[in-house]
């Protein structure tokens, strides 16, 4: 038998044993299995059931398989994915040192964010290609630092629709992403993660985006165009959309 499949054979018979213990219910009405030496510590997925070690014992759930409904957006997401990993393989011995040295000076100012070359190539090419449907990739890293640009947003809630406008128009080769955050109520805090992109805008004129009736965190990043290279989040506040 193959490592693989006594793998497999004690996933399924720490699943039976575990499913004729004893079992109470914790906090969130989950099973609870008093655990023996033999089954302490156990964690992950055997079968269709998930063991989650909890302060209250090994509490099994069902497994949840992710759906992935293939919507437009997560198409269009893996396809500038699968761009930037194959122009990456095409790079060229010099080009690939450039890369190396752009990381690691990067390393050595704030924030801090050490990361590999294939990492900061791989971040820049898929921005790049969010702002430039179609376009070549480029092969050499920025020769600039990009800090930004100079315009002030504020944000409007309407009837279906955030109000996205500036004090003035972007600079040339910069463009503006858009970001909403619904929230349950005002007392909810926002995370800087689940922000979701809902395109990209070169102001000056206003730009209104399309959302259901609710509460809306707001947030803009500032990108040039020709690099993909992007600030921080520049959080707005909250607006309702009725």
């Amino acid at each position: 038998m193959s490592e693989g499949e006594q793998a497999r054979t004690l996933g399924t018979e720490c699943a039976e044993v575990l499913k004729k213990m004893a079992r109470t219910a914790d906090h969130e009405g989950m099973a609870i299995v008093r655990t023996s030496a033999f089954v302490a510590g156990i964690r992950g997925s055997a079968g269709n059931v998930t063991y989650v070690e909890t302060p209250f014992g090994v509490s099994i759930r069902d497994r949840v398989i992710p759906r992935d409904p293939r919507t437009p957006a997560q198409e269009a997401a893996r396809e500038r994915m699968t761009l930037a990993a194959r122009a990456w393989k095409a790079l060229s011995l010099a080009e690939a040192r450039s890369w190396r040295e752009y990381a690691a000076a990067l390393d050595q100012q704030p924030p801090w964010r050490p990361a590999k070359a294939q990492t900061r190539f791989v971040e820049l090419a898929i921005r790049f290609l969010q702002v430039n449907a179609g376009g070549v990739i480029p092969r050499s890293p920025p020769a600039n630092p990009f800090a930004g640009d100079g315009l002030v947003v504020s944000v409007e809630g309407l009837v279906g629709a955030v109000r996205f406008a500036a004090s003035q128009p972007n600079s040339p080769d910069v463009t503006t992403e858009l970001l909403v955050q619904r929230l349950v109520s005002v007392h909810r805090r926002t995370y800087l993660e689940r922000y979701r992109t809902q395109g990209f805008h070169a102001f000056g004129p206003s730009a209104e985006v399309g959302v259901r009736p609710g509460l809306y965190a707001c947030a803009v990043r500032f990108v040039r165009v020709s690099t993909g290279q992007a600030t921080g989040l520049v959080e707005l506040g909250l607006v309702k959309v009725g």
